[in-house]
């Protein structure tokens, strides 16, 4: 009715909770005892050190939000954009605004994340402080920042998500130039973690890596991603190294934290060295974008203008290795034998009376020796799978320029004939003959420039014959 509201004793108000056709709400009084309207934040009120804020409504309104709300930007806001509205949140209770000081808040199932002037975060944010199990003093400053991701409704996000790189900004604001469209849009697998302060954040996995590289399975399908936590598409040679790469198989072994010391989730997939292909449709938003592949992959080079030939293996599969030995046992004749014939002879020789748990123990012991590994999704490499060849680097070998055959020289130990549970190794100097689908000529006799070779089915050697 225009005059000031009183208390009980007479006083100015400054804050009342009245009751109203609209329910009872909290109004705020300025000192001659008149309702505030709009944005109200009290210079000498602080909370836990940040600001307080209110919203008061209109001049017609003037009672205090709770809950969400979609309101119109502050005229002094520190940290413009160009938004006009943003969402905030006012404590139920209290009626005020959710800022940074206040952490990240669970509301109805999700956890949202404010900042200094209580709007909403949404996209990439930046989180300076402290990791689990970190003892610090007050004065120490935070010792990692991280990229926090808050989905478009700014809940904090968890999953799959698929959007622009994080630039170098602080993040402070909701503006989402500061995410850095010359990287492009990328996907994250979001995962999240408790810090010291027992609240729950969302960063991309294996953002921070110690490895470059590091494989996740997800619903039963295998990706990767990269030390900036974005998934890997196309052919990837995977690394095992110390410093960078994948992890070694002995280091797996090991929880996966990234440098800064943040446990990576225990569904992490080892990938041995080698070659391995991920998914890389047209449309990155593709439901197989980046799953890795297996069987046979036809992949182009950047112009579209080369185009090779690679198999990945279906299935982990462990082959019996047998070496090519001349003259094994005094034979005349040239033999393969396994790795497990050679281990037991050298153990005989050097004790006739050894019992045969000890030969199997020690067969155990030299797994590698005794046979040959690969693992699903790598790419076969040197060796001879499903009758066709593949060299060093996993690219299908064959004969070129127009011709039925060609002959490959294999120049270096490491060469194997995988043939049923088989690995056979390829002698130094074999001549192999290749047809122009990279399909190995196992037997009989083919012409290759005018010289007629027959072929060892045996050793798969091509022969000269003379003249």
């Amino acid at each position: 009715n225009g005059r000031a509201v009183k208390a009980d004793q007479g006083d100015v108000c400054t804050t009342a909770k009245l009751k109203w056709s609209g329910g009872e709400n909290l109004f705020v009084f300025n000192e001659d005892g008149y309702m505030i309207s709009g944005w109200y934040k009290p210079d000498d009120v602080k909370k836990n050190g940040g600001a307080v804020i209110y919203y008061l409504g209109s001049e017609n309104e003037g009672w205090a939000r709770t809950g969400w709300a979609k309101l119109p930007v502050p005229q002094d806001h520190v940290c413009p954009d160009s938004a006009t509205e943003h969402w905030y949140y006012f404590n139920l209770s209290t009626a005020q605004a959710l800022v940074t000081e206040d952490g990240e808040k669970y509301i109805n199932g999700r956890w949202y994340s404010f900042n200094d002037e209580g709007d909403l975060r949404e996209g990439w944010t930046a989180y300076s402080g402290y990791l689990p199990g970190v003892t610090a003093s007050p004065a120490t400053p935070p010792d990692t920042t991280l990229d926090i991701y808050n989905y478009v409704n700014g809940s904090q996000g968890y999953g799959w998500v698929y959007t622009a790189a994080r630039s170098d900004s602080d993040g402070d604001c909701f503006d989402p130039v500061h995410r850095d469209a010359l990287n492009g849009s990328h996907w994250y697998y979001l995962i999240t973690y408790r810090d010291d302060d027992k609240v729950t954040r969302s960063i991309p996995f294996n953002e921070g890596g110690k490895f470059d590289q590091v494989a996740k399975s997800i619903n039963g399908k295998t990706y990767l991603f990269d030390n900036k936590g974005r998934m890997v598409y196309g052919l990837v040679e995977v690394k095992n190294t110390v410093d960078g790469g994948t992890p070694s198989l002995e280091g797996w072994k090991h929880d996966v934290t990234n440098a800064n010391g943040i446990f990576m989730n225990s569904a992490v997939t080892h990938l041995d060295a080698g070659y391995y292909y991920f998914n890389d449709p047209e449309n990155p938003k593709a439901s197989n974008a980046g799953q890795m592949v297996t069987g046979k992959v036809t992949v182009y080079d950047e112009e579209n203008t080369v185009t090779n030939y690679y198999s990945f293996a279906k299935k982990n599969t462990t082959y019996t290795r047998y070496t090519y030995e001349r003259n094994w046992e005094k034979k005349d004749n040239n033999l393969y034998v396994s790795g497990a014939d050679q281990i037991k002879a050298e153990i005989l020789a050097a004790n006739p009376n050894a019992t045969a748990e000890e030969i199997a123990k020690r067969v155990k012991e030299d797994f590698w020796r005794c046979n040959r590994y690969i693992q699903q999704g790598k790419a076969f490499t040197r060796a001879i799978a499903d009758g066709t060849l593949y060299g060093e680097d996993g690219k299908r070998i064959q004969a070129e320029d127009g011709n039925t055959y060609a002959l490959v020289t294999i120049k270096e130990p490491g060469w194997y004939y995988l043939k049923g549970s088989n690995a056979y190794e390829i002698e130094m100097g074999t001549q192999l003959v290749v047809s122009n689908n990279g399909r190995v000529k196992t037997s009989g006799i083919v012409k290759i420039d005018g010289v007629t070779y027959d072929i060892n089915s045996t050793t798969l050697n091509a022969t000269a014959r003379a003249n």
